[in-house]
């Protein structure tokens, strides 16, 4: 049982499908009651909802002022009733935002062509060069086997992305693809070593 502090009504419905906001006056529900505020004096900004209140922020989305009344976290940003309600509203896009998903993209392509170069700089060594010191042959078998920490990278960057399903989706999937072929590739030819032997 839940009681709005402002309107005193009495909410016996299952705290979570109330919310944070008193569904008849749209006060919040878990926050404090505010004892003796002030009145609005001179040079300080009214609310924009609430003219008789004196604004203690500004909404981080439409850049109104905001009392303590209206003041409401979306996202870890103060933000006003109204832009809370449309960012309810808005379809979710999933585990994140557009920026996320395109830096998700972004990284993976980058780690999944890391990961190709050093492959090549292990491997051509070995196959180029007749007789390798065993110190350039060693460096050699460490190259190939660091190139797959950038497509393990590559992988898990590019599944994300993909997941998320933002306008980088050709991006990602080149990603995941260079990060899943080159672990396959390594895997693949360390079991038919210790196959041949």
């Amino acid at each position: 049982m839940i009681e709005c502090r402002h309107c005193h009504r009495v909410f016996r419905d299952d705290p979570a499908s109330l919310g944070a906001r008193c569904p008849r006056c749209r006060a919040p529900l878990y926050e404090r009651v505010e004892a003796g505020r002030p009145p609005l004096g001179a040079g300080m900004q009214a609310c924009a909802t609430h003219a008789n209140r004196a604004a203690v922020g500004v909404c981080r989305i439409c850049r109104t002022q905001i009392c303590a009344l209206c003041r409401t976290r979306w996202r870890d940003q103060a933000v006003c009733p109204a832009c809370a309600e449309r960012e309810l509203t808005r379809p979710d896009t999933g585990a994140g935002d557009e920026r996320s998903h395109r830096r998700l993209a972004a990284w993976s392509l980058i780690f999944g062509l890391a990961a190709w170069l050093l492959l090549a700089l292990g491997v051509l060594p070995l196959v180029l060069v007749r007789s390798l010191s065993k110190e350039a042959a060693i460096l050699a078998v460490l190259v190939l086997v660091l190139s797959a920490v950038p497509a393990l990278f590559a992988a898990g960057h590019g599944a994300a992305a993909v997941r998320t399903r933002g306008d980088r989706l050709r991006a990602a999937a080149a990603g995941l693809v260079l990060g899943a072929s080159h672990i396959g590739l390594l895997l693949g030819t360390v079991l038919l070593m210790f196959w041949a032997n």
